[in-house]
């Protein structure tokens, strides 16, 4: 695989209150053409169950506030599909493309805001909204890092 150029890729993922829901896989199917008529690609993937202790190391700069312990129970409660994302095309921000395309956190202003996004169609709840986007080039690099180490060792 080629290096991945910081800016170029972004974390998705395809939270558990999806894949607890009975038409899961036509509904991530569903997402997944939306992301490739809009020019985003999935460069890898897997799907996985977070352990509490790898949900409490990711979400970690969250510790202490008040959403926390929802979050880390939320993000191990099911299946979720991690996602590396790139553009096919060279001049779209692939990371602030995703994030338009998944809508506002909160699934009720996106459904007001945002009616065609991923999560005005499939959120539920600012915690329960399906999926999730790196929000910066740094974040991106971490969080990809974080899930798919393979992709940043150096190979001789």
């Amino acid at each position: 695989m080629a290096r991945l150029l910081k800016g170029k890729y972004t974390l998705g993922i395809i939270k558990p209150d999806l894949f607890s829901q009975p038409n899961c896989e036509m509904q991530a199917r569903k997402i997944k053409d939306l992301m490739q008529r809009n020019n985003v690609q999935i460069i890898k993937s897997h799907r996985t169950q977070l352990t509490k202790e790898r949900a409490e190391q990711f979400y970690g700069e969250h510790a202490g506030k008040f959403f926390y312990q929802r979050l880390i129970s939320f993000m191990t409660s099911g299946p979720l599909e991690l996602m590396v994302l790139e553009s096919n095309k060279d001049d779209l921000d692939v990371i602030t493309h995703w994030r338009t395309l998944m809508g506002p956190t909160h699934a009720e202003k996106a459904r007001a805001n945002s009616p065609n996004s991923i999560r005005a169609q499939f959120g539920y709840s600012d915690t329960r909204n399906v999926v999730h986007g790196s929000d910066s080039p740094d974040n991106a690099e971490k969080e990809v890092s974080f899930f798919f180490p393979e992709l940043f060792e150096e190979h001789n």
